[in-house]
């Protein structure tokens, strides 16, 4: 390598030679190095998203999904839509209460947030799907004097990272939020 001239001081950690072009990785090479699989091409796990779902896409695909109860969710598209959930009950629930305070407060209650139970159970279902579980034991919940129990006992199930390979229920979750794109002609 030359020395470079003062005015050339940027090329001081520049080679002579451009370097070969890295070998491309192949998902067959990667899982066969990474589980230390004699057949490369068997593909036993994909690998779960790097990113989590944003807010307003876990509420958007959640919404749009709420008559999908197959299929699978991620972490972050349950809890995120949980957070919503819960956060209107609170505040519209207060709301109802106080503007309908002869009674009609909770069939108010009822008819503006019952679409959103809708899409909650839905994706508590998708949820389940994911940890390979099926999506009615879910509606467990329901269950008088059990009900208490039950959400404590599917709040710590539902923590847990979904599996990492295709299951009866479907493909790995990617967190892309599923968009429903106009028609052009």
């Amino acid at each position: 390598m030359v020395p470079p001239s003062n005015d050339e001081w940027w090329k001081i950690d520049e080679p002579d030679e451009p370097e070969a072009p890295p070998e491309p990785v192949t998902l067959a090479n990667a899982v066969g190095t990474l589980y230390n699989s004699e057949w490369p091409f068997e593909v036993l796990q994909v690998p779960r998203p790097e990113s989590p779902m944003s807010f307003q896409d876990a509420i958007l695909n959640s919404l749009m999904n709420f008559k999908d109860f197959s299929g699978r969710a991620t972490r972050s598209e349950f809890w995120w839509f949980q957070l919503f959930f819960v956060a209107n009950i609170a505040l519209f629930g207060a709301i109802f209460q106080e503007v309908f305070a002869d009674g009609y407060g909770d069939l108010a209650s009822l008819l503006f947030l019952g679409p959103l139970l809708v899409s909650s159970l839905a994706v508590t279902f998708r949820r389940l799907h994911d940890l390979g579980y099926p999506g009615w034991i879910s509606l467990g919940v329901f269950i008088p004097y059990m009900n208490l129990w039950f959400v404590f006992v599917l709040m710590a199930f539902l923590a847990f990272e979904g599996e990492d390979k295709p299951n009866k229920y479907g493909e790995v979750p990617t967190n892309v939020r599923i968009m429903a794109l106009p028609k052009t002609d």
